[in-house]
C-alpha cells in the first residue's frame, strides 16, 4: 500500500548518482510534467527507509515542479541494487552499449547480494526477478543473464577504465574546439545512441596514437607509386567485369588519361607503340 509524501523532502539513493536523469529543460521532461499534470502517477516512487529515492526520480522532480505530493512505496535497502538495476533495464529505451556501460556499476552490488543471500540459505528459485534469481553469481555471469555478451561486458569494462581518466583533452566538432575528459565528450553521445563503447575505445586509441604528433608526410612519388600498384591490383580482376562495364570503365578511364601531364602522355604512347611493334603478329590464314 502506498503514501503520499513531501516531492522536496526525497532524496536519490547515491547508486543513482552515475545514471542519468532527464533533463528538466527536454520535451521528454515537459511531457512526462504533463501527463502527472493531467493524470497523476500510474506507479508510485520506490524509496528505502531514509526517504532515498530507488525508482522515480523523474516523477519525484515533476511532481516537485508542479507543487503536489508524490505517492511512494517503501522498500528494504538492502534490495536498493536489485530495483535501481530492475528499474534501468526494463524502463529505459537505451541502446544496448548505454545500458551495459550504466549498469556495470550496479553488478558488482547485485552479484555482493548474491553471495550475502546464498550465505543466508534464502531460495531465490521462486522470484521471478532476473536480478534476484541470479543468486550467488559472479558479475560476468549476472551479465549474460541480463543479455550482454562478454564482448559487450569487456567493452563497457574498458571505457570505465578509460573514463577514469580525469585530464581535460581537446576534442573538434566542425570549426568548434572544447576542452573536456573522455567521459564529458563521450558519455552524452553514448547514452543518445551516437556511438557505441567498441566505438568510443577506437576513438580514444586513435587520439592517444595521434595526439600531440605532427601528421605524417608522404612525398608525391610514392603516392604516385602508392596509387599505381593499388590500379594494377585492380587490373588483375579486370576480366571479371561484364562486358558491358569493362567498356564503360574504358571509356572513363580514356578520358582520364587525356588529362595527365603532356610527358606522362607521351612517354605512355612511346611505351604502347613500342610494346606493339614487339609483340608477336598475329597468325595469318
Amino acid at each position: 500500500m502506498s503514501l503520499t509524501l513531501d516531492p522536496n523532502k526525497l532524496t536519490p539513493h547515491p547508486l543513482l548518482a552515475g545514471l542519468p536523469a532527464m533533463d528538466q529543460a527536454s520535451a521528454e521532461f515537459e511531457s512526462l510534467k504533463q501527463s502527472v499534470a493531467d493524470r497523476g502517477i500510474d506507479y508510485p516512487v520506490i524509496i528505502d527507509e531514509q526517504d532515498r529515492i530507488l525508482d522515480g526520480r523523474n516523477r519525484t522532480a515533476a511532481c516537485a515542479l508542479l507543487g503536489r505530493a508524490v505517492p511512494v512505496v517503501r522498500r528494504p535497502a538492502s534490495e536498493a541494487v536489485e530495483i535501481i538495476l530492475s528499474a534501468l533495464l526494463h524502463r529505459r529505451h537505451l541502446p544496448k552499449s548505454a545500458l551495459a556501460y550504466l549498469a556495470l556499476p550496479l553488478l558488482a552490488g547485485a552479484a555482493e547480494v548474491g553471495r550475502q543471500r546464498r550465505l543466508a540459505n534464502l531460495n531465490a528459485g521462486k522470484s521471478r526477478n532476473p536480478i534476484e534469481s541470479g543468486i550467488g553469481k559472479t558479475v560476468e555471469q549476472l551479465a549474460s543473464d541480463l543479455g550482454f555478451s562478454a564482448d559487450l561486458y569487456e567493452q563497457a569494462l574498458k571505457v570505465r577504465k578509460l573514463f577514469a581518466n580525469q585530464a581535460k583533452r581537446e576534442w573538434r566538432e566542425g570549426a568548434k574546439t572544447y576542452m573536456a575528459t573522455a567521459r564529458e565528450w563521450f558519455e552524452p553521445q553514448l547514452l543518445r545512441g551516437e556511438i557505441g563503447l567498441g566505438g568510443v575505445i577506437q576513438a580514444l586509441a586513435g587520439k592517444d596514437a595521434t595526439e600531440g604528433k605532427t601528421p605524417e608526410k608522404r612525398d608525391l612519388p610514392t603516392l604516385l607509386r602508392r596509387g599505381l600498384d593499388d590500379l594494377k591490383k585492380r587490373f588483375a580482376r579486370w576480366e571479371s567485369l561484364a562486358p558491358a562495364t569493362r567498356q564503360q570503365f574504358t571509356r572513363t578511364m580514356a578520358k582520364e588519361a587525356a588529362a595527365w601531364p603532356e610527358d606522362v602522355r607521351q612517354a605512355v604512347l612511346d611505351s604502347l607503340e613500342q610494346a606493339a611493334a614487339t609483340r608477336p603478329a598475329k597468325p595469318q590464314f
